[in-house]
């Protein structure tokens, strides 16, 4: 699992790939700049955003570490009781 850090950077790593890669392909297909550039632009919102809320349906607010621990009884706990 994930953190919700984590799952931030994912996705702004995911929407910059997909504004580099939209804006790229759509300049060297023989679009404008500007177009190139709204196109890249729309892509690192919808994209980025898909891949945020992807990441914070995953994530959880401990680290995995933390979960799997289990509390155990501190030594001499037991030994005030009576029999």
């Amino acid at each position: 699992m994930m953190t919700p850090f984590q799952a931030k950077k994912a996705a702004l790593v995911f929407a910059l790939f997909a504004f580099i890669l939209l804006s790229l392909g759509s300049w060297i297909s023989g679009a404008r700049v500007l177009a190139a550039v709204v196109r890249g632009v729309e892509g690192f919102f919808i994209f980025g955003g898909l891949a945020w809320a992807v990441c914070a349906l995953v994530s959880t607010n401990e680290p995995q570490d933390k979960k799997k621990k289990k509390k155990r009884p501190q030594k001499g706990q037991n030994l005030d009781q009576t029999v």
